[in-house]
C-alpha cells in the first residue's frame, strides 16, 4: 500500500462512526434495507453494493485492503457516508465507509466503533452496540455470524416508525403496559433481560413525571401510631373492646348468623357469644356485664366499639347511662381504631376455619368452632 494509500485509510479510521441521535436526513434515495455482519477484524466500515454508494466519492487511489488468506487483497474504489436508521429507531450516520464490490459481505468495524467511543456487549442473544449507557443497535446470531440490519435513505422523522413496522413509545407507555410498575423494577427488568424482545425496552429510561392513574390507585392511609400509653389501664373491667362478626354463611346449626366479642383490655380475656341478629348483642352485653361485674366485683367503666347500629340503640344508651358506663366510639370505616377487637376477631375466625377443615366438619359447625377458639385462647399464653 502507498503512502498516500496508507494515509487515507488512518484519515479513515481516525474518523470512526458517529450516531446523532434525533438529527432529521433529507435524501432522494428510495429506502432500501442494508445487513451488515459485525467484524471484529475489519479495519474500516465497508460494503458492495453499488447502488448505496453511487453518491460516494471516487479515491483517487484505490485502497487494497488485505484479507485473511495470506497475501491476498481487495480494492476499495469508493469512499463516502450512509444515513441509516438502527432495528430499534435510532437515526445516525456510517462515516468513512469504503465500497469494495469484490467483499462477499458489508462488513462493520468493530475497530471504528470503539474508537468512536462506543461500548460492544456480545451475548447469549447476539450483540448490543451502546454509547454512554444509550443503546443505539442490537444485533443477532445467524449461521455462527453476527448480523445487524439497517435501513438506508431514511428521511424524515416521522417515517421512522413506519420504516421499521415499530411504535414510536416512551416510558409512560410502558409503565402503563406493565401494570404501573414501579422506576427501579423497571431498571432491574431491563438489567436482568426479563424481557424476551429487549429491543423494545432497550432504548426505553424511566422518567421522575408523576403518573395520575398512580396517584389515584395506589394512594393509602398514614399507618397509625401502634404505640399505646396503656399506663391508666391497672384493673379487669376498665376497658372493654367489643365487635360484631358477620353475617356468616353458612347459617350455624343452631340458626346463628352473627358472633359478638367482648375484649378485656386489661387481662386481655375475651368472651365471645354467637347470635342470629344484631339486635341481639344488647342482652348479650347485658349478660356479660352481669357476669363479668360478679366474678370481679368490679364496674365496667369504658365499652370502646364501632359506629354500629347494634351499639346505638335507645335501650343500649340508656343502660350504659344507668350503669355509668362510657361510650367511646370510633370513626366510621376506621377499624384501625378498633384494632383489639378487629384483631380478637381475625384471630379467632382463623383459629375456627383451621380447626374445622382438620376435622373434615361442615361448615354448620362454625359457631361452635368460634366459641372453642375463645376458649382455647383464653387459656393459652398471651
Amino acid at each position: 500500500m502507498d503512502k498516500k494509500s496508507e494515509s487515507s485509510a488512518k484519515n479513515a479510521y481516525a474518523s470512526g462512526f458517529a450516531f446523532m441521535i434525533g438529527d432529521n436526513y433529507e435524501s432522494d434515495h428510495v429506502k432500501n434495507e442494508i445487513e451488515f455482519v459485525i467484524d471484529s477484524g475489519a479495519s474500516d466500515h465497508i460494503i458492495n453494493r453499488e447502488d448505496l454508494a453511487k453518491d460516494f466519492e471516487h479515491l483517487q487511489h484505490p485502497l487494497k485492503l488485505s484479507v485473511a488468506k495470506t497475501g491476498s487483497f481487495i480494492t476499495a474504489t469508493k469512499r463516502g457516508k450512509l444515513n441509516v436508521i438502527s432495528k430499534i429507531g435510532i437515526q445516525g450516520e456510517l462515516k468513512d465507509v469504503l465500497y469494495c464490490p469484490e467483499v462477499p459481505y458489508n462488513l462493520l468495524s468493530v475497530t471504528k466503533m470503539q474508537a468512536a467511543g462506543m461500548t460492544i456487549i456480545f451475548n447469549e442473544r447476539g450483540v448490543v452496540v451502546q454509547k454512554g449507557g444509550k443503546t443505539l443497535m442490537t444485533g443477532e446470531h445467524f449461521n455462527s455470524i453476527l448480523k445487524l440490519n439497517f435501513k438506508v435513505g431514511i428521511c424524515k422523522t416521522e417515517n421512522i416508525d413506519r420504516a421499521f413496522n415499530v411504535t414510536k413509545v416512551n416510558y409512560s407507555l410502558w409503565h402503563q403496559r406493565l401494570g404501573h410498575i414501579g422506576k427501579q423494577k423497571f431498571i432491574e427488568l431491563k438489567n436482568k433481560q426479563m424481557i424476551y424482545d429487549l429491543d423494545q425496552i432497550c432504548n426505553i429510561n424511566p422518567s421522575d413525571d408523576l403518573c395520575e392513574a398512580c396517584i389515584k390507585g395506589k394512594q393509602a392511609k398514614l399507618p397509625f401510631n401502634k404505640e399505646k400509653d396503656k399506663s391508666h389501664v391497672k384493673r379487669p373491667l376498665f376497658i372493654i373492646h367489643s365487635d360484631v362478626c358477620g353475617p356468616i354463611s353458612p347459617t350455624a346449626i343452631n340458626n346463628k348468623n352473627y358472633f359478638v366479642l367482648f375484649v378485656d383490655e386489661y387481662t386481655h380475656y375475651c368472651v365471645s357469644y354467637t347470635i342470629a341478629h344484631k339486635s341481639d348483642v344488647f342482652l348479650v352485653f347485658k349478660d356479660f356485664v352481669a357476669k363479668s361485674e360478679a366474678h370481679f366485683d368490679l364496674k365496667v367503666v369504658n365499652l370502646y366499639s364501632d359506629n354500629g347500629g347494634e351499639y346505638l340503640s335507645n335501650e343500649m344508651k340508656d343502660y350504659c347511662c344507668e350503669k355509668g358506663i362510657t361510650y367511646h366510639l370510633k370513626v366510621p370505616r376506621t377499624p384501625q381504631l378498633n384494632g383489639v377487637s378487629e384483631r380478637m376477631v381475625r384471630t379467632i375466625t382463623e383459629k375456627a376455619r383451621s380447626m374445622i377443615i382438620s376435622a373434615c366438619m361442615d361448615k354448620i359447625f362454625w359457631g361452635d368452632a368460634v366459641l372453642t377458639a375463645t376458649y382455647l385462647i383464653n387459656i393459652t399464653p398471651t
